[in-house]
């Protein structure tokens, strides 16, 4: 969750909880030892990826404390500057690099941690054209298509071993929300995850869950066939080349 986000309520947003899950399942198998999650946010997928029994987690995130501390497990820091060089064979950036102007620049920075041959998996905001209020709340500079989140990533040098986008079914949701932008419909204060009211073993929040993690296990599977339905985000799994490569 975007720190921005979170709030007194304790509750996790279905969107969150069946992220986690879809993206957990695209790295389980990889048996990576050290992780960075970088814009970890409050650290709540940090704390997920310790399910993968990992030698190290850390998370990174600026709104953090001067001092590192250490919470559930997961080491935090408040600079990806404070990681070691190459010491990581896991790199998590999950809806961070909309956050960050010169987005080459930062990619740069962070896969200077990562160890020749490891796993970077990045998550973005997807299609420009669904830029909004809430965007603009959550100091977004942009979204991505998969295009251009390609183009960054081929840039950059990195193996691109999946990239699509998922979330299809809640496209249509989002463009009936733009219809604000052109119907009299009043308009409501931007709100985030945060807001959620029901608990994780609530009826509805399980339900959404098990909807939305199907959504994923299609894009999943029709990415491997190189069919890409559009959705509301993309997420690339990518391998750092070596220096030989």
């Amino acid at each position: 969750m975007d720190l921005k986000e979170k709030t007194s309520n304790t509750h996790r947003h279905p969107w969150e909880l069946s992220r986690a899950q879809g993206i957990l399942g695209l790295i389980q198998k990889r048996k990576l030892k050290r992780f960075a999650d970088v814009g970890a946010g409050d650290g709540f997928f940090a704390r997920k990826l310790l399910s993968l029994h990992p030698d190290v987690v850390y998370a990174a995130d600026s709104e953090y404390g001067d001092e590192e501390a250490c919470i559930a497990g997961v080491r935090c820091v408040n600079s990806i500057a404070k990681l070691s060089r190459e010491s990581f064979d896991g790199l998590i950036l999950m809806d961070v690099l909309e956050h960050i102007e010169d987005d080459a620049a930062f990619l740069q920075e962070a896969l200077d941690k990562l160890v020749a041959g490891g796993t970077l998996l990045i998550t973005v905001p997807a299609m420009q054209f669904l830029f909004s209020a809430h965007d603009r709340f959550l100091d977004h500079y942009r979204r991505y298509s998969r295009k251009r989140l390609l183009a960054l990533l081929n840039r950059n040098g990195l193996a691109v071993e999946r990239c699509h986008y998922f979330y299809a079914s809640l496209l249509l949701f989002r463009l009936i929300s733009l219809s604000k932008r052109v119907l009299p419909i009043p308009k409501r204060e931007p709100t985030g995850v945060g807001m959620w009211r029901f608990s994780e073993k609530n009826l509805l929040t399980q339900c959404i869950v098990g909807f939305l993690n199907a959504d994923f296990c299609i894009s999943r599977m029709l990415g491997r066939r190189r069919v890409y339905l559009p959705g509301l985000s993309v997420v690339a799994v990518c391998r750092k080349k070596s220096s030989k490569a």
